[in-house]
């Protein structure tokens, strides 16, 4: 670790983000600073709830958080349910359907475990049942070999919408509160799921990193662009291209507009001479010429297509069928 960069401080609400170029760590500005400022950096996932970040940064690196983020408690983003806990009435979750032997292994020392903790009320330790039972999905889905083997799927496949289930059924928990957030996003990277991407596109990395130039916003952008592309293999033959077809979605435009965004970003995000930055140049050039033909006025349609192709989009991300690990 070069010593330097080891001086940086932590901060759930950071000022930069660490990126890695093969051997080569920079750090990226998440927004503008003067001169002399701190550069402060998450050591911790910073989307997670406040007991969760507190418990995680004690038992890690031994000191209690006192950032800006953490000075107002529950009270930011990251703990915030659709409706106040605290008004729903006593059979506010009668709808909820828990699998016979699901809360196995949830024991007295879960309930005092301050880290899960939502409120003192039933409705609350309701709540906190279900946010162990689905971080405890989604660490067991976890723990399985990546790519995960064929005789695994099924096992796999209910492990993880198990955990998607019960954050959903309670009908107040957002799409950007942990762990729903990263069981949307292990989806996403494990079942090549489009429309998984998109939730995450446009409900929960707009949240939870608000700078369109986050470096983890910019590489999920270009990991849609590039699973669209996937789509577009003849060899691959996936239903969801059909799908996507059906409804009006232009993979030339959709590709492109993606692409874009990444572009327009990746200097800030990562770097004018990294990597990645000049794999971008590369793409963009080969989308144009390949889209275009050399025809500008043709550059300039495409770009006036990009708008409404994003309302279509938008709709696939508030489909009901992603309350299905599959959908």
């Amino acid at each position: 670790m070069d010593p330097f960069a080891a001086r940086a401080n932590h901060s759930c609400s950071p000022n930069a983000y660490i990126v890695f170029d093969g051997a080569q760590m920079s750090f990226r500005a998440l927004a503008p600073m003067k001169k002399d400022e701190e550069i402060l950096v998450s050591y911790i996932e910073s989307s997670n709830p406040y007991h969760l970040r507190q418990r995680e940064l004690l038992e890690r690196y031994f000191f209690r958080c006192q950032c800006t983020k953490c000075q107002q408690g529950v009270k930011t983003v990251e703990d915030r349910f659709l409706k106040n806990p605290e008004k729903l009435g006593p059979r506010w979750d009668k709808d909820i359907q828990w699998p016979q032997g699901a809360m196995t292994g949830f024991s007295q020392t879960d309930v005092d475990d301050k880290s899960n903790y939502v409120s003192d009320s039933t409705v609350g330790a309701s709540l906190e049942s279900t946010q162990w039972l689905a971080r405890k999905q989604l660490e067991t889905a976890r723990r399985y070999p990546q790519p995960i083997p064929a005789e695994k799927m099924e096992e796999a496949v209910d492990t993880i919408q198990l955990g998607l289930s019960v954050c959903l059924q309670t009908h107040i928990w957002p799409e950007h509160r942990q762990p729903l957030a990263a069981i949307r996003q292990f989806v996403f990277t494990t079942f090549l799921s489009f429309k998984q991407g998109l939730k995450i596109y446009f409900h929960i990395n707009p949240i939870l990193y608000p700078q369109t130039c986050h470096p983890l916003r910019v590489i999920h952008n270009w990991t849609l662009m590039n699973l669209l592309l996937y789509y577009l293999d003849p060899n691959a033959n996936l239903q969801a291209e059909a799908e996507l077809r059906d409804a009006g979605v232009e993979f030339g435009v959709v590709v492109y507009g993606l692409l874009l965004e990444v572009y327009d970003n990746v200097t800030s995000s990562h770097g004018r001479d990294s990597t990645f930055a000049k794999e971008v140049r590369r793409k963009m050039e080969e989308v144009v010429t390949d889209m275009t033909r050399g025809d500008a006025k043709e550059l300039h349609g495409i770009k006036n297509r990009i708008e409404p192709q994003w309302r279509i989009l938008r709709k696939l991300a508030d489909s009901p069928e992603l309350e299905s690990v599959l959908g």
